[in-house]
């Protein structure tokens, strides 16, 4: 069902989530959009918006800019090689 998802997509997903324990790269691999970026927090659960409000504005805020507004810089704060935070495992196509 993923392969039908085209539009730009963002999954960010906390590795200790005991609630809802997804293979968060299984969607990321089959997603078929051309933009996507995947967030894995390591030390964060379910609540993974309020356990690392910094690194997810980061990346919610950049890929808003770059989807919407066709922002570049924003963009580039998205590629796998300028994405350098302690505790999260990042993976991106697109950006």
């Amino acid at each position: 069902g993923m392969g039908s998802v085209t539009l730009p997509l963002l999954l960010i997903g906390g590795a200790k989530d005991k609630n809802v324990p997804l293979d968060w790269n299984l969607f990321y691999e089959n997603a078929g959009s051309t933009e996507k970026a995947l967030v894995i927090l390591e030390n964060s659960d379910h609540m993974v918006l309020a356990s690392d409000q910094r690194a997810c504005a980061h990346f919610i805020t950049a890929f808003l800019l770059a989807t919407l507004k066709g922002d570049t810089d924003a963009a580039a704060a998205l590629a796998p090689d300028t994405v350098a935070f302690p505790g999260v495992t990042y993976e991106a196509q697109g950006f």
